[in-house]
């Protein structure tokens, strides 16, 4: 069917841009987590802790997060409760699977557009960190973005779960 092999297609021009995401989500765990042990040994020992290691966590930890739903998202590995839904046929899962896809895809796509939109706002008016004063935006469209591409995997799967409710 032409629906599942767009939705290929689409799997197969981003699942390298999310497992590239994810790389930098994880160097970016690493970066968190020396941080924060960095911060903890001066902190007890010398009892000079690294100014805003908080704010760079919070930025950091956005970085994480939304770099890592998309791959996420790709491999499939997002949770899902199939109990009741498991035992119908499978034409009426491919339904409910569209249906659901359809409807996250819905509300990712507005916090995708509204993280644009914020990060663009946010920008004009030089808001920064009130530590260490870092700008904010960057971060805005790290989750505008990241949303961005998990919108486009939820679409590939709502192609894909679409093409098998109608195929018979």
């Amino acid at each position: 069917m032409w629906l599942i092999k767009i939705a290929l297609l689409i799997r197969r021009v981003f699942s390298p841009i999310s497992e590239y995401m994810s790389a930098v989500g994880a160097w970016t765990l690493l970066g968190v987590t020396f941080l924060t042990t960095v911060d903890i040994i001066l902190r007890y020992l010398f009892n000079r802790p690294i100014r805003g290691t908080y704010e760079v966590t919070e930025f950091m930890l956005c970085v994480l997060v939304f770099f890592g739903l998309a791959y996420t998202a790709s491999n499939r590995g997002h949770v899902n409760v199939s109990l009741i839904v498991s035992l119908l046929p499978k034409r009426a899962r491919s339904i409910i699977d569209s249906a659901t896809h359809f409807l996250s895809m819905g509300l990712i796509l507005i916090m995708a557009w509204r993280g644009f939109v914020q990060a663009r706002i946010y920008w004009q008016q030089d808001l920064t960190s009130s530590i260490i004063h870092v700008p904010i935006f960057p971060f805005l469209f790290v989750v505008a973005f990241g949303s961005a591409v998990l919108v486009i995997i939820l679409f590939a799967d709502f192609l894909e779960a679409l093409g098998q409710a109608v195929t018979r």
